[in-house]
């Protein structure tokens, strides 16, 4: 916790005022280095940032959806009630014409129809997909490759191009 520093008070001796009054202002007026976290603080202290910097959390999300088992290394943070989920670029040759990924912990699911516009890549076409995380069955991620939730192609490359959701629990 950061002490509360008095300004200095006048003793007669001009240097040591100066001298005081320097230390004064750098000590509570000049942001501090927080090594921790590697950024300038500024009237905060370590423990309020501590208490409410985001902490990274990994989870594995895997989908059956292509013709070899693709699972990727995704991050998480939990802040309060808001859920960040960061998902990393997930490729592979397509065989059916859906695409799941499962994995995300079922306490970290949003509460209603959860729905965001992504980029995504279907046998080559770069296009403006669709993710949804649906109630009816927690924690399965459902992304398609258009807004109007149309199927994929079952053959060629199919991909969701790294993308970060975020939601409020209930």
């Amino acid at each position: 916790m950061k002490q509360l520093i008095r300004p200095p008070l006048r003793t007669g001796n001009d240097s040591l005022d100066l001298k005081n009054l320097y230390d004064y202002l750098a000590k509570t007026l000049l942001p501090a280095f927080d090594e921790d976290i590697g950024v300038f603080i500024d009237g905060l202290t370590t423990d309020f940032i501590s208490a409410f910097s985001q902490r990274y959390n990994t989870v594995t999300l895997t989908s059956t959806d292509f013709t070899t088992t693709i699972t990727v290394t995704g991050r998480y943070t939990l802040q309060g009630k808001q859920v960040t989920l960061m998902i990393p670029d997930f490729s592979g040759t397509s065989n059916v014409t859906t695409f799941s990924i499962t994995g995300l912990p079922a306490a970290l699911a949003p509460p209603f129809l959860f729905t965001a516009m992504v980029k995504v890549l279907d046998d080559g076409n770069i296009l403006h997909g669709v993710v949804r995380i649906d109630t009816a069955i927690p924690a399965l991620i459902s992304v398609s490759p258009s807004p109007t939730l149309a199927a994929w192609t079952a053959s060629g490359t199919k991909t969701l191009k790294a993308t970060t959701l975020s939601w409020i629990l209930a």
